[in-house]
């Protein structure tokens, strides 16, 4: 069904984990770190492939490279590839959730999910071989069955953690710089200008010093004998025209609907058989308890199966 659908197996796995774990329908509002790809499958892509932020990590990078199309033009995509299976292929943490679609195959590789916890704030989703662990390995996770299958899921504890902070050397010593102080600058006093009164020196024989001041244009009329304000500058008042462009809104994109009858109408039995398989989990009897799954299903599993 392509790597970016989900396939009738996968459904069925994440409807048995629903059931013990609902708040996992939030996946397309997480932060998602998928982790080891296989080339093969992406599990659950069709849940979080629109989330915020997804990072995909693979072992090789050849299983990147044969799907690079279906990633490209995805901008909250980022796919990363680390050999080993390390702390290191966690930078940019904390992330929300971490998915394993494969899991851990030994005791050393679930130690190792267990420690990637811290790096995550929700909680870790993986698959599991539970002949591979006993019990007691397996306690504090919620494990879910389909069809021989089974898939766990863990809740992060904690405060998580971002990149591992390397510590500086012992013998270096950290000088702290102190703030150069900015130069004060100084004002300059005002000035105020006050009448001085005349001394005898400013006075002199048939004449007297006065401080002459610009004249100010005024509007006294010659022919009146009252004083008159001074004369204001005419100001031209300029009148600013504002076009205002009108956007035009934007029409909201309309939720794709099935046509439950059109898509009976179009699907041979085998195909009716196998939708109602990938929608109920389970085989139907015939072709008509088929279509009846599939016409009590919702859209959104229609749209997952159409």
């Amino acid at each position: 069904m392509g790597l970016l659908h989900t396939s009738g197996r996968e459904l069925g796995r994440y409807r048995e984990l629903q059931a013990s774990m609902p708040e996992i329908n939030n996946l397309d509002k997480k932060s998602v770190f998928y982790m080891d790809f296989d080339g093969t499958s992406l599990g659950l892509s069709n849940r979080f492939i629109k989330s915020p932020k997804v990072v995909i990590h693979s072992r090789s990078e050849s299983h990147l490279e044969k799907h690079k199309l279906q990633f490209k033009g995805r901008q909250n995509i980022e796919t990363r590839v680390g050999a080993q299976l390390d702390e290191s292929i966690f930078r940019g943490a904390p992330y929300d959730v971490l998915i394993w679609w494969n899991g851990p195959q030994d005791k050393e590789e679930l130690e190792f999910l267990r420690n990637a916890k811290k790096y995550f704030k929700d909680y870790v989703v993986f698959g599991l071989d539970e002949s591979c662990f006993s019990q007691s390995e397996l306690d504090g996770a919620v494990v879910s069955r389909f069809l021989d299958m089974a898939l766990a899921v863990e809740r992060s504890s904690g405060k998580p953690v971002s990149a591992v902070a390397r510590k500086p050397p012992s013998d270096l010593k950290v000088v702290e710089e102190k703030p150069t102080p900015k130069p004060k600058v100084k004002t300059k006093p005002k000035v105020t200008s006050s009448a001085k009164p005349l001394k005898g020196r400013d006075v002199t024989t048939g004449e007297m010093k006065t401080e002459q001041s610009s004249q100010a244009p005024t509007n006294i009329s010659s022919k009146s004998a009252k004083v008159q304000p001074t004369a204001v500058p005419h100001q031209e008042k300029v009148a600013k025209e504002v076009t205002k462009k009108r956007s035009k809104p934007k029409a909201k994109p309309r939720p794709k609907v099935v046509d439950v009858e059109k898509l009976l109408a179009k699907s041979n039995d085998q195909s009716k058989m196998e939708m109602a398989f990938m929608l109920n989990g389970d085989l139907p009897n015939d072709v008509e308890e088929a279509e009846s799954i599939i016409r009590s299903a919702s859209q959104e599993d229609l749209l997952l199966v159409s």
